[in-house]
């Protein structure tokens, strides 16, 4: 089934458009495999299904936390920025007990949400427990700061970075 999903991505494509994309919706939402469902979020992502939008983010939601993470990458990158369904589901993920959640969730904040909204999310999520998700903060505020971003790092995001230079992780 795994590798029928690359299939159905290469037909939505085509005429059959509609009928993959229905295909890898039921694949999300009900199949027995998670590693299935996962991979079918990221097909619909890599078919540009945005009318899968409510499943996506319902698999967001709810379920298994594999499906729940890879429904959030989806999400992160076809979602338009300020979608507020899409955010409803990423602010969830911000929230989560699981660090995985947490960390696709800051990546997919960081195309959904403007300066103002993501900004309050960065400074918290540097005070994070889980080294992997201070690891992305950082990572988003290069790229959004320091990269090719136009942005000025506000000078709490930067007092926050200075005090992790010295952080073993």
């Amino acid at each position: 089934r795994q590798s029928a999903i690359a299939d159905l991505v290469r037909w939505a494509g085509g005429e059959e458009r509609a009928r993959c994309i229905r295909e890898l919706e039921t694949l999300l939402g009900a199949d027995p495999d998670l590693e299935v469902r996962a991979a079918a979020a990221l097909a619909l992502a890599d078919a540009e299904a945005t009318q899968s939008l409510a499943q996506l983010v319902a698999a967001a939601q709810q379920g298994p936390a594999r499906v729940r993470q890879m429904a959030l990458v989806a999400l992160g990158e076809i979602a338009q920025p300020g979608e507020p369904r899409a955010l409803a589901a990423v602010r969830a993920g911000l929230d989560s007990e699981l660090p995985a959640l947490r960390f696709q969730a800051l990546v997919a904040a960081h195309r959904l949400l403007d300066d103002a909204g993501l900004q309050p999310e960065l400074e918290r999520a540097l005070g994070d427990g889980e080294a992997k998700v201070r690891y992305v903060v950082c990572r988003i505020i290069e790229e959004r700061y320091f990269g090719f971003g136009e942005g000025v790092a506000p000078a709490t995001l930067l007092a926050a970075l200075r005090d992790l230079l010295g952080a073993a992780d």
